[in-house]
């Protein structure tokens, strides 16, 4: 009986967490180049219960029950790298990447990356993103432009005519190793290579978090807490009787 108490309530808490994983997809739904997260569930170790016949001893008799789990757990949170569409703004300082990749930017002086290409000059004339980190070239240095700006397929930058460098824009073998801290921006100590992949001046990659499933996630996940919070209430008048009838007899 106990055992079944243990496993609703490790279900009850798994559901819990994947639903906060799912309300912040939702939250994040409209934000440029967010990536959605998984939640991964894994079932405790398998044991094996077996039931002992007859007195403790060498005369004892072992009966095997089969195996036995407690229940799920939340495994781990995983990022969907999957592309977003590509919405169409016509603002010259706004970028999207097609394919793989990310930009490289520099914040309180810590080198992270976004797939947001929502960029603007700052009033010193450098590209920057929505919150003033600082967008990186391919040498690591911050991008000012003073002109006319126009940003080609492969990241070339070319300001007034003149070539300026590339973008930098870097991707990973693993993309597992890639950590969220916050408002779009993820860092990592793999060591990055050159992304191949395209790049859209004027537009801006959405999120590819899609509404309708994450609410019927929430939906599913709503149903399975109670369903569970339901078998613990059943698990608790039986144990009550248990205790308090069979007591008496």
């Amino acid at each position: 009986m106990l055992r079944g108490l243990y496993s609703s309530f490790a279900g009850m808490r798994a559901w819990l967490f994947r639903q906060d994983v799912v309300a912040s997809n939702l939250a994040n739904v409209t934000s440029h180049g967010y990536k959605q997260d998984l939640a991964v569930f894994r079932s405790f170790p398998s044991r094996s219960m077996v039931a002992l016949e007859g007195n403790e001893g060498s005369g004892s008799r072992v009966q095997p029950l089969g195996p036995y789990t407690g229940g799920v757990l939340l495994g781990e949170v995983r990022t969907d790298f999957s592309q977003g569409a590509l919405e169409e703004t016509g603002v010259p300082t706004d970028l999207a990447l097609e394919g793989e990749g990310f930009f490289a930017v520099r914040r309180e002086g810590r080198l992270l990356y976004t797939r947001n290409g929502s960029f603007h000059l700052n009033a010193g004339n450098y590209l920057v993103t929505f919150d003033g980190a600082e967008v990186l070239d391919e040498d690591g240095s911050p991008i000012r432009v003073e002109g006319e700006l126009v940003i080609g397929e492969d990241g070339t930058i070319t300001v007034d005519g003149e070539e300026r460098g590339r973008l930098g824009i870097y991707a990973f073998d693993d993309p597992e190793s890639l950590r969220k801290v916050g408002e779009g921006y993820f860092a990592s100590a793999q060591i990055s290579r050159r992304a191949s992949c395209r790049v859209v001046q004027g537009y801006l990659e959405a999120s590819n978090v899609n509404a309708v499933d994450q609410m019927v996630k929430m939906i599913e996940g709503l149903r399975a807490y109670e369903s569970n919070q339901r078998l613990i209430l059943a698990q608790d008048r039986t144990l009550e009787k248990l205790v308090n009838q069979t007591g008496k007899v």
